[in-house]
């Protein structure tokens, strides 16, 4: 691998910025669910219908949900700033993929 660019900075020197780490740590830690979130609701949805269109209708209704949303999410993270926004935000999120866990569950299974 070369050495970067005059004037290019490399991800180690973005990396020991003042409070880079701490933020990539926690953007990382944050969107770890993101990778397999559409893989497991659609197995889930899946199993609990036998069906793969409604599985796949419902990923769209996710999908569509999240564009929809994303401008109403920066909103309010301008609106009262990242740190008040964040809680709620994720409380809801929790709770709505719990929600869909529930629905999806199947009785008697484990």
């Amino acid at each position: 691998m070369s050495a970067p660019a005059q004037g290019r900075p490399s991800y180690a020197a973005v990396l020991r910025l003042p409070y880079a780490r701490r933020t990539f740590g926690a953007a990382l830690l944050g969107r770890l669910s993101y990778g397999m979130l559409t893989l497991s609701v659609m197995l889930a949805v899946t199993r609990a219908t036998g069906s793969y269109a409604v599985a796949g209708t419902i990923m769209a209704l996710f999908g569509a949900t999240s564009v929809f949303l994303s401008p109403v999410r920066a909103a309010l993270v301008d609106r009262h700033g990242p740190r008040p926004a964040l809680l709620p935000m994720a409380l809801l999120y929790a709770g709505l993929l719990g929600a869909l866990a529930a629905a999806t569950r199947r009785h008697g299974a484990p």
